[in-house]
């Protein structure tokens, strides 16, 4: 295996780690949960052992679950929602 590919699966395996912290802290146990219930979700015709991701068909590359993206976009609008509420009490109660 070359350097290029060894970094680009060293970032990978960061980003993994990265998320389920991630989705520890801004949901402690439902983050988890629904990270986990995401990554055992495989449908379709490139069904696979991958936790994170699906094979494409066409190449030897791999694409993000769905599912995946859709934790990370969920736990990107819980964590703006969280903020404007902060704001939101901080205004109310005279606070800044």
């Amino acid at each position: 295996m070359n350097k290029s590919k060894i970094r680009k699966h060293g970032v990978f395996s960061l980003g993994c780690i990265f998320l389920g912290l991630t989705s520890f802290i801004v949901k402690p146990h439902e983050g988890v949960a629904t990270l986990d219930e995401a990554r055992g979700k495989c449908s379709g015709p490139n069904q696979s052992d991958g936790r994170l991701c699906l094979p494409r068909a066409s190449t030897k590359l791999a694409s993000l679950k769905p599912q995946i993206g859709k934790q990370m976009d969920d736990l990107l609008g819980y964590m703006r929602d969280a903020t404007m509420m902060a704001a939101a009490e901080r205004l109310f109660i005279g606070k800044s």
